[in-house]
Parts: C-alpha cells; structure tokens; sequence
C-alpha cells in the first residue's frame, strides 16, 4: 500500500511517498503562503492561496506517485477555518499565531479550575477557545481545523471527523472523557451540532478523484503526535524535541499528568511540558557571538561555541529547563529520544544534557518526523486490511 503524505504545516506545505514498510520517500514541499498583512494582532491566510498551493504540491506528488491507495495527513494544530457546508472557507484561514482574542482570564474563570484541569492545556491566547469567544461567527458557517480544511478540499465536502490529536488543540475538548467539553463549547460561543465528531481512529473521511479512481482521504492527526510517532517515541524513553522551542514528552496510559495532557494514538497520552527555552535563545547568542548566523556558524559554535559566555550561557539556561521538565514528569534517569532541528546540529547541547542528567540517548536522523509519522499510521493501515 503506496500512500501519499501531506503536512499542513506553518513554514511549508509538504508531501511524501509512504511505503507499505513505513517509510516516507522523495518529500517535496512548497511555501504556506504569506499572512495576508502583519501590521496588527491578526495572522490571516488566504484560504484560496492555500488550496492553490495544495494542489501544486499534489501534482509535484503525483510524478512521484501515480496511482496513491490513500492519501494522510498532518499538520500544525490551533488554527481555524470557517467553512461552508462544501467545506469551503468563508473567511481567511486564522493561524495559531493570531493574537486577536478575549481575556485568557474570564474564560479561566468562567470555567474553573476542574473543567481547566480536564482540557489538558492552560488556555492561552490564538487557541481556538480564546479566538472563537471573540468573533461572531457566521451561523452558517462551521468551524474546522487548518488539516481538516485541507482534508476537505481534497474530498470536495466538510470534513465531518476531527481526529483527537487535532481538536485537543482547540482547547475545547475534554481529554480524559475524549469528547468535546460542553462548558468549554458554551465559553466559546458554539453549539456542540456545529463541531465535527471526533475520533480517536485514523479513519476515511472522504474520497480524492486521482487520475479516474476515488483515493479515501484520512482525517488528519496532529503534527507533534505524528513527529513523536515518526521518531520513534516508546513507554520508556523521554522525547526531547529541540528545535526553534522544545518539548519534552512522556507517553503514558495514565490520563492524570503533572503536565499538560494530550492524546497520542492507540488510547495513549502524552505528558508534556512545552514552551522551554531552545533554538531562539541559541540562535540570539550565536548572533551576539558572531554577529551573523549562517551554516558556518553552527559548525563554528559545535566546536568552539562554549568558550563564548554567551552561547555557554544559553546552553546550560537550555539544560536546565529540560532538567526541570524531566523531574516534573518524574522521569529521571530514562533515556532521551532527541529529535528537531538543533538537536542535529549541535551536538554540544546534547552532550551537556545526557550529562547533566546521567543517562543515555538516541537521536532521530530522519529528513522529516512529521512525514514518518504519517508512514507508519499508513504502515498499520496496511495491517488492518
């Protein structure tokens, strides 16, 4: 079963063969297009702009893969789409990085402190909660996720299913029970006959036309469960993601976290904490170093980086953020799965971390962990048939 993968995500669109053996193969990717204007709080994207973009890239993929059995996705979590009952959007696309919204506060209040707990993550601003209990929406119009969007324009019609791992990010959805939360879709304005279902099963939720045959298109699952998935996270290890921001994640089939709560797949969750100090700190220390920040530099700062206080300095703030989200999820002394960008390319900060906290670790080498993924859900897919 020769599959395509597609990920929504915030820099690029991508897409990739998935053999029946779970790999992802020959990743093509196109530009997400630009924010219709960043002078304000809003962070827009043209919804036909996009779907331009989508279809360009799956023509690209259909050199590479002419007659696909399914088609997959993923994607960045925390946007909205307002889309008709042809699944076309009726407004632009609203990133995660919007910042329009009602007070975080009076909807932490409205809800309470159990109800908070249930919905995973605290609620922050540009999370679907925050964003659609500050708009009047259009009663005619449904409020769907950037995958699920593009999961309809695919099908030609409203994506009805939301996967968990993708409306847990609305901050709408009770995590333990696995449902949407009624007191979180009153604070948010909506009625519960105007959300998509949600399940915890990649499931079909369509058909694409591909060259005369009806290709089923998958409801979309989140892009850190997938890129966990795709980097291989197991019970016993601790996933570390380093990239522009760091991750560091627990799997767990305990739906009590002294972290934030997600879904993950199989009727697992994720322990989290999120939000660490990482690339950006190190990019901002490499540029007060050196002064500028291109390949060389990186190679410059692995080998004689930590001379300078300032990138020495960041390294070891870096360090002790991830000891602290270790200890919180009591999961010292497991081994670290390292995965993202930076932890490629510096190894020094790899090497301070396994020391400091005495352990072992592995390191995803892939090209793309959201894509692999994507190759092993499409892998069980091939199982189950």
């Amino acid at each position: 079963m020769s599959s395509l993968g597609i990920d929504f995500g915030g820099t690029y669109f991508k897409a990739a063969v998935l053999t029946a053996d779970g790999q992802a193969l020959s990743v093509v990717r196109r530009a997400v297009p630009a924010f219709l204007d960043e002078s304000g709080l809003a962070r827009e994207i043209d919804p036909q702009a996009a779907t331009d973009s989508l279809t360009s890239l799956l023509q690209q993929a259909r050199v590479l893969e002419p007659r696909p059995d399914a088609i997959l996705l993923t994607g960045q979590m925390g946007g909205l789409a307002l889309v008709d009952e042809q699944g076309d959007a009726g407004a632009p696309l609203i990133s995660w990085q919007d910042m329009r919204g009602t007070s975080v506060h009076e909807l932490e209040r409205a809800l309470g402190g159990e109800e908070l707990t249930r919905l995973g993550d605290p609620l922050r601003m540009g999370m679907p909660i925050v964003t659609l209990a500050s708009m009047k929406v259009d009663p005619m119009l449904t409020p769907m996720s950037l995958i699920g969007f593009a999961a309809g324009q695919l099908c030609g019609r409203k994506a009805e299913i939301i996967h968990a791992t993708d409306a847990a990010s609305w901050g709408m959805v009770d995590v333990i029970q696995g449902d949407w939360s009624p007191a979180a879709i009153r604070a948010a304005g909506m009625s519960m006959d105007r959300l998509p279902k949600i399940s915890h099963g990649v499931v079909p939720i369509g058909t694409f036309a591909f060259q005369n045959n009806d290709v089923p298109v998958y409801c979309g699952v989140g892009d850190q469960q997938a890129s966990l998935l795709g980097a291989g996270l197991r019970p016993d290890v601790v996933s570390v993601n380093l990239a522009t921001g760091c991750q560091v994640s627990l799997l767990s089939d305990d739906p009590h976290s002294p972290a934030q709560l997600r879904p993950y797949f199989d009727g697992t969750y994720l322990h989290t904490v999120t939000h660490l100090p990482a690339g950006r700190l190190l990019t901002a220390a490499v540029l007060k170093t050196r002064g500028a920040l291109e390949s060389s530099d990186w190679q410059w700062a692995a080998h004689e980086g930590l001379r300078a206080p300032a990138i020495a300095q960041a390294v070891s703030q870096i360090v002790a953020g991830i000891t602290e989200a270790v200890d919180r999820l009591n999961a010292r002394g497991r081994p670290l799965l390292f995965s993202g960008g930076l932890v490629q390319q510096f190894t020094p900060l790899r090497e301070a971390l396994l020391e400091r906290l005495n352990t072992t670790g592995t390191v995803f080498e892939g090209e793309d962990a959201s894509l692999s993924g994507l190759a092993l859900l499409n892998q069980r897919l091939v199982h189950e048939k």
